[in-house]
Formats: C-alpha cells, structure tokens, sequence
C-alpha cells in the first residue's frame, strides 16, 4: 500500500504504455486507488503477470511450475500435517507461527522439512512458493543445495564475485534449499551450510530445507571431521539455533516417483 501523494510523484516520472493487454480494472497502471482509505494497492493484473514468469523469478524447475497446494497428493497423516503446515506459513506471512517458553516468545522460521525421497518434500516447498507469489505478490528462491555450493567453487578465484553471489543467496527474503545432504562431504560444504542458515537465524529470515537426512544425521555430519584444525562445534551449534527457530517435519510415505 503506498500513499496518493506518494504515489503521485513517483507516477510523474513514469510513462503507462497501454497496449491490448493492458488491463480494463487499472489501465495498465498496475495499482488502484481505495477512495475511502485514500492510498494505492496493486491490481490482481500484477500478481497474474508475476506469476506467469515464475519458473525465473523463483528459480524453480519447469516440471514444478504448477505445483499447488491443491495437487499435492495425501497419502498419510504425515504428509496431510505438512500439507496444512506450510498453508498456515503461506497464510499469515510475512508473520510466523510462534511458541511461548517461560515468558520467551520463540518464532518459527526456518523449516526443517525431512523424509525419504519421492514423498512431496520438494514439490509442497515449491507449491509454497507459487501459492505466495499468485495470492500475495511476494516472491522467493529456490535453488538446490548441490548447485547452490558448485556456484561458490566456480567463483572461488574471484573473492568479490564469490562475496557477491553468497550475499545475494543468504539474504532472499524466502529460501528454499532443496535436498541438503546429497553433496559430497566435505569441509566447505559444512563451513557453507552453516555460515547460510546461522545469518537467516539471526536475521529471521524464512527458510524451508528439504533433506533426506534426519536432524540428528545431519548435526552428526556438521559435527565430524577429517583432520585436528576442523569446527566440530558447528553440529551442536546448528541444532541449538534450530530448536529455537525451526519446526521439524517429518514426512513418511512411498516414493512416487517409482509408483
């Protein structure tokens, strides 16, 4: 929502160019005017528009593209719970479900989503993120684990690139990480993994991770190393924050993609 006068200035330095698309709510402007609360909302054409361009604005896979909470398939209570979790996200973002402690309000924003494979974690994650830009305008990112770590390795001899690009990931409003544990183990691996979900803890920023890895197999794995100079205090660390920030959803069933 933005302000008449507000509004008005900032419409002097642009040029509305109507074409046959344009549409017969706003003329192409995008925004209406509410008369009676005398400030301007974005007409549904823009979030139509958005959303026609999702599979680049969310970096999601094509095949996804019209993933919905509607198509998801129920095969068991596990998956109606994360079904309906990730619903009550969708609905009352940009706020979050919370739990009260001893007088402590604790939020819930990192989303620790894990199961075998084939069993809708990464189709739900990506309905979540369609279903926020279509309904609300709001976009996230997508981008799987593996690929997100061989985009740092191909910038690792450039140190401003690789500064740049890390920045641009860790700070998406929304980020789903998909499949976290299915790259090589290794140091950097662990150093990254920790680095990008210790600055959205403390920045609260939304987080969804798909793993195949349980909570304590993953906290096992931050936790090891190959030689004496290795953190291996990030495993313990990692899980102080999650309990915390994060909820754990399990999600049980067959894998669909063999059915």
């Amino acid at each position: 929502m933005i302000e008449k006068k507000v509004f008005e200035e900032i419409l002097s330095k642009v040029k509305i160019i109507k074409n046959d698309e344009t549409c017969p709510i706003c003329g192409g402007l995008e925004w209406i005017y509410d008369r009676e609360k005398k400030y301007y909302y974005r007409c549904k054409c823009f979030y139509e528009k958005l959303y026609k361009n999702r599979v680049q604005i969310l970096n999601i896979p094509k095949k996804y593209k019209n993933a919905s909470f509607s198509s998801y398939k129920v095969n068991n209570l596990s998956q109606l719970a994360f079904l309906e979790i990730l619903k009550e996200y969708a609905l009352i973002y940009p706020f979050f479900p919370f739990v009260v402690r001893e007088n402590w309000v604790y939020e819930k924003y990192i989303l620790y989503i894990y199961g075998k494979t084939g069993v809708g974690k990464t189709y739900l994650s990506i309905a979540f993120l369609n279903y926020l830009l279509k309904e609300k305008g709001i976009s996230g990112y997508f981008i799987s684990f593996r690929e997100f770590v061989e985009e740092l390795k191909n910038r690792l001899l450039d140190k401003d690139e690789f500064k740049a690009y890390f920045q641009n990931i860790k700070t998406k409003s929304i980020l789903v990480l998909d499949d976290v544990g299915a790259e090589r183990d290794t140091e950097f691996v662990r150093n990254v993994l920790f680095e990008i979900l210790d600055y959205r803890y403390n920045n609260k920023l939304l987080t969804l991770i798909t793993t195949n890895l349980s909570p304590r197999a993953l906290i096992e794995r931050l936790s090891s190393y190959n030689n004496p100079s290795e953190d291996t205090s990030l495993g313990d660390r990692l899980y102080s924050r999650l309990c915390e920030a994060g909820e754990f959803i399990y999600v049980e069933g067959k894998d669909e993609r063999k059915l």
